[in-house]
């Protein structure tokens, strides 16, 4: 007993250290992923294409800076529409902010925006304001939330009044010895010229005004013609020329450490943590499905006129799954087969949705499954039971499943895999949860390029599920039963009638023999097709059953009779078969 307890403490220890060690490989290889992610190609330099149907005849922007680094921005812009076919204007606010400092070296701020903060309001003092011209959707391209205003049913003409209000956090900065203020009013984006250009900056304190830049260029080389100045702990400025298309104002303030207080970092966001278990449990999943889950072989189908010798069809059944799951219709084929055998006999009462079973013989078999099933219905010593009416037979169906699972589902699939499952569908739940978690927190913007964080992660749990599907690897013997019943399956659906004639004149049972099996793997209407050419065997060669009672019990499978009162039915039917402000706009 002490040496069995051993055993299995040591093979739980074994499993243990080969997770580990798939989690350092899954590790690895997510480090690899996040390194494309994270690529500086995300905030690569772009080109803007000039639009002439609009001009921008006024943009003021007012933003109130808070001691945690979190702007609150409203942007009012004034623009003009002189084409004929605009819905309204887009808005795009950056993900990162990428700039040098004074030593040549690249800096990149991530930046978060709060999209339940996102406030559209829509005036014009020459036009008609039309009803739906304030309606909004937001989505990330380009490592940019793109706020697209308009509606597809309203064409925009001359004059409107555009306020934007959000609010954008900037996040702890990534300096040691100071703070910094990057923000950019109108970003470099645009695809018009800007008119009339102000801004308003509250900052949460004072500060050194020496520190102060304001540039005309992303490299911060260019100093913008601007009319500014500082009154207490406000910025004021007036843009003196008009702004080119594809040009903006950056601001830079340098400030003293701790300047502000009570940032947090963006990049350790509870999104981010999420999505990335949710991945590592994918690939943790997938490595482990490999390696104890994949099986070793091919399957090698063989052409089969019977079953596999020795099994019943309920054997049969969880054999051809693929899963090893074990169901209603595989006991119901099964009741079939002993009426084949002789063993008892179905008939219609006097409704046909009567289920009439009756003993013909004692069973003098060795089968645990279709002993605990005739006992179940022949329970109290009955010699005949109507299991329409039989309110309690659906435990006796659960127990023979129970049965059939345990005695024979480790003879067809390896044992350690089935362990292993297990664990699977609890990666499978860990990942969902952790995944929808990450969805509920949308503290994180998504990040640019064809593959991200967010496309991988959304496909995380799908994969952890399927995994948990296909899981289970097949024993030797498994993989040489699945090939015969393969091939066993594919000629009933294929067997001429020529063939079939032949058989059936050898073996006048051969029908209701063959018609459970049928019935299991789901061919059972394409088998009794067959049989329309050349006729069904009389019910009587068997004396079992007809094809009414055949039907009857399909349907009895089929409904909830089979599960308990509170439950749906389980069986299957007869047969079945930047920095912060604006990154920049355009016209839509």
């Amino acid at each position: 007993m002490g040496k069995k307890i051993l055993e299995i403490i040591g093979k739980i220890l074994d499993n243990i250290i080969k997770i580990v060690v798939i989690s350092v490989v899954a590790g690895f290889l997510l480090l690899l992923i996040l390194g494309v992610l994270f690529d500086d190609k995300m905030i690569a330099d772009e080109d803007v294409s000039y639009d002439n149907t609009y001009k921008i005849e006024g943009y003021n922007v007012d933003a109130i800076v808070n001691e945690d680094n979190v702007i609150d921005v409203t942007a009012t812009i004034d623009v003009n529409f002189t084409g004929t076919d605009k819905h309204g204007i887009y808005y795009e606010i950056p993900y990162w902010n990428k700039y040098k400092d004074s030593e040549g070296k690249i800096n990149k701020m991530r930046a978060l925006i709060n999209l339940s903060s996102i406030k559209i309001s829509v005036d014009s003092l020459e036009n008609k304001v039309p009803k739906n011209i304030s309606r909004f959707s937001t989505t990330s391209e380009d490592n940019r939330l793109k706020i697209k205003i308009g509606s597809q049913n309203n064409v925009v003409k001359g004059r409107y009044t555009y306020k934007i209000e959000y609010s954008y956090s900037m996040g702890e900065d990534l300096f040691k010895d100071r703070d910094e203020f990057i923000f950019y009013p109108y970003g470099f984006l645009w695809s018009t010229e800007i008119n009339n250009a102000t801004f308003s900056i509250k900052m949460p304190k004072e500060f050194d005004e020496s520190e102060l830049k304001i540039w005309a260029d992303k490299a911060h080389k260019k100093e913008a013609n601007i009319d500014y100045y500082v009154s207490g702990d406000v910025i004021y400025g007036e843009v003196k020329d008009e702004i080119k298309s594809g040009d903006g104002i950056a601001i830079n303030l340098r400030l003293e450490d701790g300047y502000f207080e009570g940032a947090e970092s963006n990049y350790g966001n509870k999104t981010l943590i999420s999505y990335i278990i949710s991945i590592s449990i994918a690939v943790i999943s997938f490595i482990v499905w490999l390696i104890f889950g994949k099986d070793k072989h091919n399957i090698i189908e063989t052409v089969e006129f019977y079953p596999p010798k020795g099994m019943n069809c309920a054997e049969v059944g969880i054999a051809y799954s693929n899963q090893g799951t074990t169901t209603s219709t595989m006991i119901t084929s099964l009741i079939l087969e002993l009426a084949s055998k002789g063993y008892i006999e179905i008939d219609n009462g006097e409704n046909e949705k009567d289920i009439i079973v009756k003993k013909k013989k004692e069973y003098d078999g060795n089968n645990e499954v279709e002993i605990e099933l005739l006992k179940g219905i022949f329970r109290d010593n009955k010699k005949e039971v109507n299991l329409s009416e039989d309110e309690e037979f659906y435990k006796t169906i659960d127990t023979c499943k129970i049965i059939l699972s345990k005695t024979y589902k480790k003879k067809i699939f390896d044992a350690k895999s089935l362990e292993l499952r297990t664990l699977n569908i609890i990666l499978s739940v860990v990942s969902v949860v952790t995944f929808f978690i990450g969805i509920a927190m949308e503290d994180m913007p998504l990040m640019n390029g064809m593959i991200n964080i967010f496309k991988i992660a959304i496909f995380a749990p799908i994969i952890t599920i399927f995994l948990s599907f296909i899981m289970i690897k097949r024993t030797k013997y498994g993989e040489e039963v699945l090939g015969k019943i393969r091939g066993f399956r594919t000629f009933l659906m294929e067997v001429k009638k020529e063939e079939l004639e032949n058989i059936v004149e050898k073996d006048i049972q051969y029908y209701y023999q063959i018609l459970p099996y049928a019935y299991v793997l789901g061919v059972s209407e394409k088998w009794m097709e067959k049989f329309k050419e050349i006729g069904y065997p009389p019910a009587n060669v068997m004396g079992t059953y007809d094809f009414c009672t055949y039907s009857s019990l399909c349907a009895f499978g089929s409904s909830s009779s089979f599960s308990a009162p509170s439950s749906s039915g389980s069986g299957s039917g007869c047969g079945g078969g930047c920095g912060g402000g604006c990154g920049g706009g355009g016209s839509w």
